[in-house]
């Protein structure tokens, strides 16, 4: 789900309150990777970065009008990029699917007449209906819907199965904060929290299962969190950029790769140095990117 007018208005005000000094930060001199710079990329600044996002927002411009999607992933060991535009097909693991009974719920909120999100959990189906202010609720179908069980009330972010578990991040609206939980199925099935990266998100927790089918990244405003599913091994970063909220408010696709982390989104693939103190970030755009701010 990606933020709406007000989340990217309130995005930019947060942004003016940060220090010049740290917008104004050098790009490291690190060489491009060769997936970027065969694709047409170039490296800009976070000044050059935050000031074309300025020159939308001050227009009232939506980023995915104007800039490519820019998805990372991994092949033979190295960074790949995959650049598309917004309307190609949605290829998330939780878009919406035909089943073999219905999904309307509209007889419990007349928003629900389709889901938001599904995924197969076993032979059940997780169908959510992520609406915003207008209701949310997400339940556990069997395979024929016959049966369901309500898992939760608030609103699903995001969805993931690695190694045979199930995952969901949840906003909870009222409290204004986000949950990273695993569903465990069963006859009474329900959401656990997962609470063991000590994460404390006051806004939206995305969450993109990496390439290598056994990790997982969590991404909000503030932070990058990186959590192996098979090992429980768990690194959370929070890069003092102040371009990182923007990133990672439209974020689509996370990996790691060349000593690096990384982050795909709306018209950007960015980059994050681990070992760094300050985890500096480098930003890469397409080719003629700034033209199109405007």
């Amino acid at each position: 789900m990606k933020p709406g007018p007000f989340r990217r208005v309130l995005l930019l005000a947060i942004l003016c309150c940060r220090t010049v000094a740290a917008a104004d930060g050098a790009v490291a001199a690190d060489p491009m990777p060769a997936a970027l710079s065969q694709s047409g990329f170039v490296s800009v600044t976070t000044d050059e970065y935050l000031k074309a996002w300025v020159s939308l927002s001050n227009n009232f411009i939506d980023p995915d009008t104007r800039w490519p999607i820019c998805d990372v992933t991994i092949k033979d060991g190295k960074l790949a990029v995959v650049v598309h535009r917004p309307d190609h097909p949605k290829t998330q693991a939780w878009s919406p699917q035909t089943v073999s009974f219905s999904t309307d719920m509209s007889g419990v909120n007349h928003w629900f007449k389709k889901p938001t999100h599904m995924m197969r959990v076993g032979e059940d189906w997780l169908c959510a209906y992520a609406y915003g202010e207008f209701g949310n609720a997400c339940w556990l179908f069997s395979k024929t819907g016959d049966k369901r069980a309500l898992l939760t009330k608030n609103q699903i972010i995001s969805l993931a199965a690695v190694k045979g578990r199930f995952f969901t991040t949840t906003f909870d609206s009222n409290k204004y904060e986000s949950f990273f939980s695993e569903l465990i199925p069963g006859r009474t099935p329900q959401l656990k929290p997962l609470n063991g990266l000590q994460m404390s998100s006051s806004g939206f927790l995305m969450m993109f299962p990496s390439p290598d089918k056994e990790t997982l990244f969590l991404i909000d405003q503030t932070q990058m969190a990186r959590w192996n599913v098979r090992t429980g091994a768990s690194t959370v970063l929070r890069p003092s950029d102040p371009s990182f909220a923007y990133l990672a408010s439209d974020t689509h696709s996370a990996c790691e790769a060349e000593g690096r982390l990384w982050m795909g989104g709306t018209g950007f693939v960015g980059s994050i140095d681990p070992t760094a103190a300050d985890h500096a970030i480098r930003i890469f755009v397409p080719r003629g990117w700034p033209d199109r701010a405007k």
